[in-house]
C-alpha cells in the first residue's frame, strides 16, 4: 500500500498532501473530517515491514508518547494498520525543529535558549514521572512552535524510548545501542544501565550547541565517541567558543555534563532553574550592581560530590571529578620518604657521635603520576553529519581531554569546518 492524496486512512482521516519522506517513514498532512481540523499521519515504509525491531520501534513511538500528559509533548491521536502498513495519527505542529533553526542561524540568543531548555525540562519532568526514558534528546526532536508570538516547545519521537519495569533503567539488550552519538552520555555509549540523568546529559549538550553552534563532544563515529568518553573527561567551557556569554554558564555545563552521573543535576527542573539563574547573573549585576544573582547562580553548583569551579569566579574551570587513587599509589611515596628521613637522621647522629661531618642530604625528587593519553575528536569527518552547524556561522569542534588522577587539565577547543546543508545526525540501533 502506498499513501496517496484523498486516501481514507480511517473513516474520519483523509490524506491531503505529503509533507516529507525519510528512511523509516513518510509524513502526510490530512483532514480530520469529524473534528474539522488538520492532523498529521505518519506511515512506516513498507520495505521495513520485514524487520520486527523496526515495527516494534514504530509502535512504541505512539504508545509511549500517549502515556505522557504534557502540553510540551507531541499529542498522539490514533494508531492503526492499513493494508499491513502501520500508521500514527498525531497533532499538526506549525513551526520548525531546533536543528533546522540552528542550521539557519548558527546559534541562538541566551534568553531564547533558556526558554527552550525550560520548556524541554517541563516535558522531561512529565516523561520521567511516568518511568520513561527518552534516550534520543537532540535538536531534530525538539520542535519550536509559534504560539501568540512566543516560542512553544514540543518534544518529538519516542521511537527509542524505554519504559522499564523498575529503576534504574536497563539497557535494551547486552551490546545494543540506541540513540544519536554526539548526544549520548558516557554510560549510554558504554551500554550500561541508565536512568533519567542520561537525558539530562543530552539536554546539556543541546544547550551548549544552541549557544555556541558546536557540539561539545564530537567524534567521527560511534567508535571514536566511545573512546572519547570511556574515561573521565574535562567538560569544555562554553565561553571558550562564545566568549561574550556569562562565565556562570561554564560551571552550569560542567555539572550538566559531568562524566559521573551522580554529579549531574538530579532532575530536569533543577537543571533548567540553574541555567536561568546562571543566565540572569550578568544582567542582574549590570543593572542593579547587587550580588544576589551571583549567590543564586552559585547555589546551582552546590551539592556536587567533588570540588568544581564556582559560578562567578574570575577564572572558573569545570573539571572532571577526581578519582580516588589506589592506596598503594598514595602510600609508597610516603613510606619511601619516611624511610629516607629516618636514614638521614640516623646517619647524621652517628657521624656527629664519631666526630665526622654529617652526610649531605640529596635534593628532593618530584614523583609525578602518569596521566592518561589525550583523545582528540577534532577535524575528522563525521559519520553522522551535523545539520546544526551552518556554513555561514563559525563553529568549533571541542576536544575533550581525559583527566589524570593527579592533575586537573583545562579543556581546549579546536576549529572545525561548518557542515553546509548536511542532514542532522540520525538515530541508530546497533545490535
Amino acid at each position: 500500500m502506498e499513501p496517496a492524496p484523498d486516501l481514507l486512512v480511517t473513516p474520519s482521516v483523509r490524506l491531503t498532501k505529503q509533507l516529507g519522506r525519510g528512511g523509516m517513514a513518510s509524513v502526510w498532512l490530512a483532514d480530520h473530517l469529524t473534528l474539522r481540523t488538520t492532523v498529521v499521519v505518519k506511515f512506516m515504509m513498507s520495505e521495513l515491514l520485514a524487520d520486527p525491531a523496526v515495527v516494534s520501534r514504530f509502535e512504541r513511538e505512539a504508545a509511549t508518547a500517549a502515556q505522557v500528559r504534557s502540553p510540551h509533548v507531541v499529542q498522539m491521536l490514533d494508531f492503526g494498520v492499513l493494508e499491513g502498513v502501520p500508521f500514527i495519527v498525531m497533532e499538526h505542529l506549525v513551526g520548525e525543529d531546533l536543528g533546522e533553526r540552528l542550521a539557519r542561524e548558527g546559534s541562538l540568543p541566551l534568553a531564547e535558549v533558556v526558554t527552550i531548555v525550560t520548556q524541554l525540562a517541563q516535558a522531561l519532568t512529565s516523561v520521567h514521572a511516568r518511568g520513561i526514558l527518552h534516550r534520543d534528546i537532540k535538536p531534530a526532536n525538539v520542535f519550536l512552535c509559534e504560539h501568540d508570538g512566543a516560542t512553544f516547545v514540543k518534544l518529538l519521537d519516542f521511537g527509542v524510548a524505554k519504559a522499564p519495569v523498575g529503576l534504574p533503567y536497563e539497557a535494551t539488550k547486552y551490546g545494543a545501542l540506541v540513540g544519536t552519538p554526539p548526544y549520548m552520555s558516557p554510560e549510554h555509549l558504554a551500554s550500561e544501565p541508565l536512568d533519567h540523568r542520561t537525558d539530562l546529559w543530552a539536554v546539556g549538550v543541546l544547550a551548549f550547541e544552541a549557544l555556541t553552534g558546536a557540539v561539545p563532544f564530537k567524534g567521527s563515529g560511534i567508535i571514536e565517541m566511545v573512546l572519547l568518553l570511556c574515561e573521565p573527561v574535562v567538560p569544555p567551557r562554553i565561553t571558550e567558543v562564545a566568549p561574550t556569554l556569562p562565565v556562570a554558564l561554564d560551571a552550569w555545563f560542567g555539572r550538566a555534563c559531568a562524566w559521573h552521573a551522580a554529579e549531574r543535576f538530579t532532575s530536569a527542573t533543577e537543571l533548567a532553574g540553574a541555567l536561568a539563574r546562571a543566565a540572569g547573573q550578568a544582567e542582574g549585576s549590570a543593572e542593579r550592581g547587587s550580588s544576589s544573582a551571583l549567590q543564586g547562580a552559585r547555589g546551582a553548583t552546590r551539592g556536587a560530590a567533588t570540588p568544581r569551579a564556582r559560578v562567578g569566579e574570575s577564572s572558573p574551570r569545570a573539571v572532571a571529578p577526581a578519582q580516588p587513587s589506589p592506596p598503594a599509589r598514595r602510600l609508597w611515596p610516603g613510606v619511601l620518604a619516611g624511610g629516607l628521613v629516618v636514614a638521614l637522621v640516623g646517619g647524621a647522629w652517628l657521624a656527629r657521635s664519631r666526630g665526622a661531618s654529617p652526610p649531605r642530604v640529596p635534593a628532593p625528587v618530584a614523583v609525578a603520576e602518569r596521566g592518561a593519553p589525550t583523545v582528540s575528536a577534532a577535524s575528522a569527518p563525521s559519520a553522522t553529519p551535523d545539520a546544526s552547524l551552518p556554513a555561514a556561522a563559525p563553529s568549533a569542534s571541542i576536544r575533550a581531554e581525559r583527566a589524570p588522577p593527579s592533575a586537573r587539565q583545562a579543556p581546549r577547543a579546536a576549529p572545525r569546518a561548518a557542515a553546509s546543508g548536511a542532514p542532522g545526525p540520525e538515530s541508530f540501533d546497533i545490535q
